[in-house]
């Protein structure tokens, strides 16, 4: 039986959620305790930050497995992919797919020339299958560790 997928609008009570999956998410990728609990505050998703940016929710059968947001900079010519986050539970199930396929959707404006995001290295071959490109490097909070800085124009 298919599972039943809703992609909602995040509300600030969403906040305590959307963290903790963003560090289950995170330590997915083998990045262990010690330094999950150093990017507390970077994975730390607050109401503020939903009440001001755009956040959406997938729900599979009404659970939390997955969200993405984005900010508008440069006076809406240019879209941040800020956060696109997976339970470790639903990786693996086409539902980043269905994410990205969501976020082109609601962002695909006249005025929009060029999205961008800053990709975990892991995750930067996923992003290249939906055209976009590395354009440079980003120095993380880990010495010597680099996010690729990737963008779409369009």
């Amino acid at each position: 039986m298919k599972p039943n997928l809703t992609i909602i609008r995040a509300v600030p009570g969403d906040a305590s959620a959307l963290s903790e999956l963003t560090k289950l998410s995170k330590d997915h990728w083998g990045y262990g305790a010690v330094q999950i609990a150093l990017w507390k505050e970077e994975l730390t998703i607050l109401p503020e930050y939903i009440a001001q940016y755009p956040t959406y929710n997938l729900l599979v059968d009404g659970t939390l497995a997955a969200y993405y947001s984005y900010k508008l900079l440069e006076e809406t010519t240019v879209v941040l992919l800020d956060n696109i986050f997976i339970h470790p539970d639903y990786i693996g199930k086409g539902y980043g797919q269905l994410l990205m396929e969501d976020f082109f959707a609601r962002t695909t404006l006249p005025v929009v020339t060029k999205f961008r995001l800053y990709s975990d290295p892991h995750a930067e071959t996923f992003y290249q299958r939906f055209g976009f490109v590395t354009v440079g490097q980003h120095q993380s909070s880990i010495p010597n560790r680099f996010l690729p800085i990737m963008e779409k124009v369009l």
